[in-house]
């Protein structure tokens, strides 16, 4: 087992000092990243947060501020969306999203659990996409709900695993992805 012993330097108040146990030499670190070390036995886990293929999402169910949109595949593989949709999908561009997300790993774990949920903004954000998955033969739901951005820009997400909250950042440049092709445009008004 290693050790890292860390100090502050007197002469840096910026600079975080760092050793291993078996070094001869001092390193430094700015405190941004010491600030980003874990310091709970959550944050050590693997940031693996699911993975699936993306022919194996069979239908997407988003939500968005109140608005809600449903896409499916039909028999050829394709995206389609109800009847009067103004939304038109794009089907390399949702599949080369899917693929992302289906190997998605957090960016940075950032909590656990219910508590204190309101700073990460989720209730302002009110964005949420269900992936119904078929593997296997069986069915399966993962959900994500996203949030503000973080004060690293990334935005923060939240999943369910083993019946607790995980709480992370997610991969700005996936979300772009996210909100471009699986997000509900400003003018979409859901056909009754």
């Amino acid at each position: 087992m290693a050790d890292l012993l860390f100090g502050l330097g007197t002469n840096q108040p910026a600079r975080i000092f760092e050793m291993g146990n078996d070094e001869k030499y001092v390193n430094s670190i700015d405190l941004q990243q010491f600030d980003r070390l874990p310091n709970a036995w959550w944050e050590l886990r693997d940031r693996a947060i699911w993975h699936f293929q993306s022919n194996e999402v069979v239908a997407m169910d988003l939500h968005q501020l109140g608005r809600h949109l449903r896409f499916t595949r039909d028999t050829n593989g394709q995206w389609t969306l109800p009847p009067g949709s103004l939304v038109v999908p794009v089907q390399l561009a949702i599949e080369e999203t899917l693929y992302r997300l289906g190997q998605l790993r957090a960016h940075y774990w950032s909590g656990y659990g219910d508590d204190h949920l309101e700073r990460f903004g989720f209730e302002q954000t009110d964005y949420q996409i269900a992936f119904e998955i078929k593997k296997n033969g069986q069915m399966e739901t993962n959900t994500i709900q996203f949030g503000q951005p973080s004060p690293y820009l990334h935005p923060y997400a939240s999943v369910m695993r083993d019946g607790r909250r995980l709480i992370f950042e997610f991969p700005v440049d996936l979300f772009s992805m996210v909100a471009r092709y699986l997000g509900l445009p400003p003018v979409y008004q859901p056909l009754r």
